[in-house]
């Protein structure tokens, strides 16, 4: 009886221990990035980000060369992006997979960021 009690005790004591050390692990990832390393609100910024960040700038400059730095953007998650020919910057509506349609403004900071900014962004980061 006692051994049992024993190798009960032993296995919540390694149960408890392994559960803290997973909690200690996941608690340090989530705030190792310092405020600095977050990903911005603006959502062309943060797609741009996720899809280029890897890339030298050489690479970057060729993707947005035919367009100048204050162009206005709103990049598609698919990796693509958003903009005026004339610019006449209004509303963009369009349709994502489902058909559900998607109506974002050029003027809405969250959304929309000029060439230069996305290039300033991935350029620090």
């Amino acid at each position: 009886m006692k051994k049992n009690l024993l190798i009960s005790a032993a296995s919540l004591i390694g149960v408890t221990l392994l559960g803290l050390i997973f909690f200690q692990s996941k608690v340090q990832s989530s705030t190792s990035t310092t405020v600095g390393d977050s990903l911005p609100e603006n959502q062309t910024i943060r797609i741009m980000y996720e899809k280029w960040r890897n890339a030298s700038e050489e690479e970057v400059n060729a993707y947005f060369q035919p367009f100048s730095d204050d162009k206005k953007i709103i990049a598609d998650p698919s990796g693509g992006f958003l903009t005026s020919i004339d610019d006449n910057y209004t509303v963009s509506k369009r349709q994502d997979w489902t058909g559900r349609d998607i109506v974002q403004s050029f003027d809405d900071p969250k959304v929309a960021a000029t060439i230069g900014e996305v290039k300033a962004y991935l350029r620090e980061h």
